[in-house]
């Protein structure tokens, strides 16, 4: 049995929900157009005291929260299913039945025997009644997911009041003319004891609703002034549409009399509309977080038409009522005035609904301006690796509300932070830095849904700072990068001292210690021959001496400020004597590149070294010149050269490819009867050459 998808359910439930109220509202409005019938509803239905004006108006309200609540009822069902969602789906369903109540009771006047019509007239008097009590409640399962026992109580009682009121409706009967008739409601309690105690009982039951409601509302302004700064906003909508919705019930139990100013039942007709503007806005808002996500224009541009218009009514209202008591203006010019006054009211006033009704979607951070400067003051909060790319990007993710946020540098080395899963076609947006382009940043919206043009505002806003922490990431890498190659060429520079004075210094110095030696034994017995090993002892100590300077040249061989010519004189200078004439042929001037003039400095040395102790040469030649872009230096004798295989794993050898290595440099070794020269390559263009070393042997 293949397992059912909740999302499948949930998809159903509020498609139903939706068709059901939608349709009741439709098909009142529908039969009302085609029938051209009457405003006041039949007598009796209501049991509410309130004047038969207000009465006329209740399929009008039923109709807005049948479309308003159905919408909303749907989205949490749909993306977020709770107790509130299946409140609202109540209200709406119940107010598109008492709306078509009232015109299918309308109806059955006009056509006789029109089916349930005493059930469905005699509808319009108990079908809003559950929803619209139980929303006195509906803020405290919002603003407390876990209600303690104090708000679960209270949440009981509205529940009960909301029961109670339901059932007294449900079994009114309204009264029937004797002669012509009239709808019977099959559920009726026929007593009349009971019939007389209805009315009282429905004005209990939704006075202390009314009061409950207030209560409610008073608590909503203590959590908002409680409240965070991200909260305080959607907690104001809140309060004010719980507000407008609690003086609304107030027409449900205030009885019809000369006692109370038209201008009262006149703002009452407007504050059920005015509630369900702020009201339904704030309770999605909160109830669905960054879920609103892909619907949020929608929802946008819907509530900012919704506020115009509403606005715009009532101010017209006041307005004329104003106008009609404090001047003598006629009626017409009363008119004109208010709704030139009211049009240049909002258009003054439009951008500020328009802000407010974003900080309510969006938050506080709303505006890109402030998310620009919230997340540019943590820039400094972030490290400046990868590590701090990533935060940064996860930073992102959480304030756009989107899927994933990937952000590319484009020099193909530094590695793609990639936060989130990719859902769907990216968004990019290009990264640039002292005007030049660095890398793009990639977002993709949740599945199912699509970025928000403020989403994109915001996208396009935050790309200054992303780009900023791109540029110093980066740089770190590139510091980093320097600083592992500065610590490789330390490592090795302390590996060719420790070969040095291990292979060559050390032993040396060692065997002119034995040699003291023996000089002190032959000094009594031979002092001829002891003279003569002396001299040997202080040829071989010079020889240290220059083997010491070119290890302590080559040390400092990583100056700045380094004449290639003038060391590479010295070095030949430090062989003088040696009975090999060391020769240097290189520019004096010629401005060798900084990274090329290590590795030559010390090919250079290794090879007359060699030269001068294993190969018995009488001449080495020393040049350095420019070839196709590059630095060749040749360090040629006339010995009798080697075979290099033999040789290979040398530290002579082993030291020149590892600054080959060093350099990317090429190596050549060609050795022969009549000498070996060695070619040193450093390519100076931006394309460095392939490390490569070739050693070649002619017999």
């Amino acid at each position: 049995m293949t397992p059912t998808n909740p999302t499948h359910v949930r998809g159903i439930a509020a498609l139903a929900v939706l068709a059901t109220s939608w349709g009741l509202a439709l098909a009142s409005i529908a039969i009302m157009w085609v029938y051209e019938l009457p405003e006041l509803p039949l007598p009796g239905v209501f049991l509410s005291a309130s004047p038969p004006l207000v009465q006329s108006r209740f399929d009008e309200i039923g109709v807005t929260v049948a479309i308003i609540y159905g919408a909303l009822s749907a989205v949490l069902i749909a993306r977020r299913p709770s107790t509130v969602a299946v409140i609202f789906a109540v209200h709406a369903v119940g107010s598109g039945l008492a709306a078509f109540g009232v015109q299918w009771g309308l109806l059955g006047e006009r056509i006789p025997d029109l089916p349930l019509w005493g059930l469905l007239a005699h509808a319009a008097g108990w079908g809003y009644i559950p929803g619209t009590v139980a929303t006195a409640i509906v803020p405290l399962l919002v603003l407390r997911r876990t209600p303690g026992r104090i708000a679960s109580a209270v949440a009981g009682v509205g529940i009960g009041l909301a029961i109670i009121a339901t059932l007294a409706a449900l079994v009114n009967q309204a009264a029937v003319d004797p002669v012509t008739g009239g709808p019977i409601n099959p559920l009726a309690i026929p007593d009349p004891a009971v019939q007389l105690a209805l009315p009282y009982i429905y004005g209990v039951a939704v006075s202390l609703a009314v009061l409950l409601s207030i209560g409610v509302a008073v608590w909503v302004v203590l959590e908002w002034r409680r409240s965070v700064r991200i909260r305080r906003g959607r907690l104001a909508w809140l309060a004010v549409g719980h507000a407008f919705l609690s003086f609304s019930y107030l027409l449900l139990v205030i009885p019809a009399g000369d006692g109370v100013p038209k201008l009262v039942w006149d703002l009452g007709m407007i504050a059920p509309v005015v509630g369900q503007i702020f009201y339904p806005s704030a309770v999605l808002v909160l109830m669905l977080g960054t879920r609103i996500r892909g619907i949020d224009v929608a929802v946008s541009r819907v509530l900012l038409w919704s506020i115009l218009v509403v606005v715009a009514v009532t101010g017209y209202l006041i307005v004329v009522e104003v106008l009609k008591t404090t001047t003598e203006l006629d009626p017409v010019a009363s008119g004109i005035l208010a709704a030139a006054l009211v049009a240049f009211s909002l258009q003054w006033g439009r951008r500020g609904i328009a802000e407010g009704i974003d900080r309510l979607i969006y938050g506080p951070d709303g505006d890109p301006a402030k998310l620009l400067g919230r997340l540019g003051e943590r820039v400094g909060e972030f490290d400046s690796g990868v590590e701090g790319l990533t935060g940064l990007a996860a930073a992102l993710r959480a304030a756009l509300g989107v899927s994933s946020v990937e952000i590319a540098p484009d020099d193909q080395v530094s590695p793609v932070i990639l936060v989130g899963e990719p859902a769907g076609e990216a968004t990019t947006v290009e990264l640039r830095a002292a005007g030049a382009r660095i890398g793009e940043i990639r977002v993709t919206a949740r599945a199912g849904e699509r970025l928000s043009r403020m989403t994109l505002r915001q996208l396009e806003g935050l790309a200054g700072v992303v780009a900023t922490a791109l540029r110093l990431a980066l740089a770190s890498a590139r510091l980093g990068d320097a600083r592992d190659a500065l610590v490789a060429a330390r490592q090795a520079e302390r590996r060719m001292l420790r070969r040095e004075l291990h292979d060559s210094i050390g032993p040396a110095l060692a065997g002119v210690g034995f040699g003291l030696a023996a000089v002190d034994n032959l000094r009594m017995t031979d002092p001829s021959a002891a003279g003569e090993l002396a001299s040997r002892l202080a040829q071989d100590l010079r020889e240290q001496l220059g083997e010491v300077r070119r290890v302590a040249r080559s040390v400092r061989a990583d100056r700045t400020v380094f004449e290639l010519s003038v060391e590479l004189s010295e070095l030949a200078a430090d062989f003088a004597g040696s009975g090999v004439e060391v020769t240097v042929e290189a520019p004096a001037a010629w401005r060798v590149p900084a990274r090329a003039i290590r590795p030559l400095y010390l090919v250079a040395a290794e090879a007359v070294h060699n030269a001068v102790r294993h190969s018995g040469a009488s001449t080495v030649a020393i040049r350095v010149l420019e070839d196709d872009g590059g630095v060749v230096l040749t360090v040629a004798d006339d010995g009798h050269g080697f075979e290099p295989a033999r040789v290979s794993g040398g530290v002579g050898l082993t030291t020149m490819r590892e600054h080959a290595t060093e350099a990317e440099a090429e190596l050549a070794l060609h050795s022969g009867p009549t000498g070996t020269t060695i070619t040193f390559r450093v390519a100076t263009l931006a394309a460095a050459p392939t490390t490569t070393a070739t050693l070649e042997h002619t017999a």
